[in-house]
């Protein structure tokens, strides 16, 4: 199992991608907790999506959803199964308020 740490940027921070060659060494991860920590005095939105490297496509998770000054948002219920190339990008409302911990282990 792997845990990842990361403060988060207005512009959009890559928090986990799935390690492996396309060629040589394809793996599936899968993410299994996604804690969003609010540091700030203000609150903040929190913007999640997920993008595949197969298909191009993007898919929106979250969509602004408020996190309080103080409070923590965790996105713990579904399990992500994400494979080579794909990758998550957090985006909070405001640099530097919100951090994440990422926790994931591969499948295969």
């Amino acid at each position: 199992m792997a845990i990842r740490n990361a403060a988060l940027l207005t512009g959009g921070t890559t928090i986990f991608t799935c390690p492996g060659t396309l060629v040589t060494d394809v793996q599936e991860h899968a993410v299994t907790c996604l804690i969003f920590c609010n540091i700030d005095s203000n609150d903040a939105n929190l913007d999640l999506s997920a993008y595949s490297q197969d298909t191009g496509n993007t898919m929106k998770l979250i969509n602004s959803l408020t996190v309080p000054a103080g409070e923590t948002f965790t996105f713990d219920t579904e399990k992500l199964v994400l494979t080579t190339g794909d990758y998550l990008v957090a985006s909070p409302s405001a640099n530097n308020r919100l951090v994440v911990t990422v926790s994931s282990f591969r499948v295969s």
